[in-house]
């Protein structure tokens, strides 16, 4: 039995980056079938283009929540801050600083330049990938994304939901058993929800 709840509303930090990505990279790729294949070395360079990458600023923006309200999010909803858009919510600071943002763009996505690496190299087979690097033309903003976070027990055991207050989203910890607590936890938080998609899914502070 799921028992009584508390929701909080949230405005949770977040830097935005654009950037460009030079990668001069090396690697090897398979050519050839059976015994006639060999791993020939590749090289190459390539350009990412880096798009309002949404990177937690607080250490309170779990993954979980950084992933799960990134799928609602699109820039040309923000808006300028105002402060009345924070009223009945709580909004946390930024509690990290540029440079930590960074560290963190660059992290995230050493996946992507893989994934783009492997596809310039040819694609196939690749091993040994190397690459060096550098991010230029950055630019960066401080937003505020609105969201509920759900604190409840079900079978005596504590769990938490978060709803995007972009798209109404659900996501966070849930038995997987208990499908229906998504409509209850959207409907506990629907007039909050109404208001969040009012203001404009976030702020841009000043």
């Amino acid at each position: 039995m799921v028992t009584a709840g508390q929701i909080a509303a949230v405005y949770a930090p977040f830097w935005t980056f654009d950037a460009a990505k030079d990668v001069n990279y090396t690697a090897q790729r398979r050519t050839g079938h059976g015994k006639s294949a060999r791993w020939r070395r590749v090289s190459g360079q390539v350009m990412m283009v880096l798009d309002d990458v949404v990177i937690g600023a607080s250490d309170h923006v779990t993954p979980d929540i950084r992933d799960g309200i990134m799928h609602g999010f699109y820039p040309q909803w923000l808006k300028p801050y105002q402060p009345e858009y924070l009223a009945g919510f709580a909004a946390d600071l930024h509690g990290s600083r540029v440079s930590d943002g960074l560290i963190k763009l660059r992290r995230d996505i050493e996946e992507q330049v893989r994934r783009r690496i492997q596809v310039d190299a040819g694609g196939g087979r690749i091993r040994n990938i190397t690459w060096t690097g550098h991010l230029s033309e950055i630019r960066f903003r401080r937003v505020l994304l609105p969201l509920w976070i759900l604190h409840y027990r079900y079978a005596g055991k504590p769990y938490r939901i978060v709803v995007s207050g972009i798209d109404g989203r659900c996501f966070g910890e849930r038995p997987f058993s208990m499908a229906k607590l998504f409509g209850w936890a959207l409907l506990s938080a629907a007039s909050l929800f109404g208001a969040g998609m009012m203001i404009g899914a976030g702020l841009a502070p000043g």
